[in-house]
């Protein structure tokens, strides 16, 4: 039996849709790539706040020696004119006083013949010390006025203001008597009173500016502290 036409046209096309599958259509270049899963490829652990690693050492700068470092082992010399035992460097060339220090005579003279002294081994640094008779109070005014008159006498600089820029000095720790270190512009000078003669105002003298300094020696300020503490006179702490 002869089909109609239009069935076999029908016919053909339902075979054709039942038996072939459309591919899936390509992406776009708009449209995202596919996710992967988070157990695929884990993602590293972040702390929030990074661990401080070990605290780099630091070393703390090299403290400077003690003004007063190995003078107690430093040879001793007593002064028989002034009655005081002081201390000095190794090596350190000693002239001995030949009379008694006043202040009419030797007070301008930084050389005096009457200062018991010191020089150091290549004859850079000159130390005095003397002493001379002392009547009054021991009080740090009496002592500050005794070297106010010796600064003018001398012809020092800025003898006014000494008690502004001076250092309290302490002598004999266990008594204290008043004393003061006292820079210059060509020198610094400590004076002091009480020790054994407590009717004597003590001088010792660098005479170098306070500022001064050697490799060998230090400052001129620190090299007197040194010389004093031999004689049991430090700044007042």
């Amino acid at each position: 039996m002869a089909w109609p036409r239009s069935v076999v046209v029908l016919a053909v096309l339902l075979s054709v849709l039942t038996g072939c599958t459309a591919p899936p259509p390509s992406p776009t270049p708009s449209d995202p790539p596919p996710a992967e899963s988070a157990a695929a490829t884990p993602l590293p652990s972040v702390d929030a706040t990074p661990s401080a690693g070990p605290t780099p050492r630091v070393d703390p700068a090299p403290s400077a020696p003690s003004a007063s470092a190995g003078a107690s082992s430093w040879p001793a010399y007593v002064s028989t004119r002034y009655g005081f035992r002081i201390g000095h460097p190794p090596g350190w060339r000693l002239e001995p006083s030949q009379r008694a220090w006043t202040m009419e005579v030797d007070a301008a003279d930084w050389d005096s013949i009457a200062h018991e002294s010191f020089w150091s081994p290549d004859g850079d640094v000159r130390v005095s010390a003397w002493a001379v008779p002392f009547r009054g109070e021991a009080s740090l005014l009496a002592v500050e006025r005794w070297a106010q008159q010796l600064c003018h006498e001398s012809g020092n600089s800025d003898c006014a203001t000494i008690g502004e820029r001076a250092v309290r000095l302490c002598s004999d720790r266990r008594a204290c008597h008043p004393g003061l270190l006292v820079p210059f512009n060509t020198d610094v000078q400590a004076f002091f009173v009480g020790g054994p003669d407590a009717d004597r105002m003590t001088v010792v003298a660098v005479w170098r500016p306070a500022d001064w300094s050697s490799d060998r020696n230090g400052s001129a300020r620190d090299l007197l502290a040194a010389f004093l503490s031999t004689m049991d006179v430090r700044p007042l702490a």
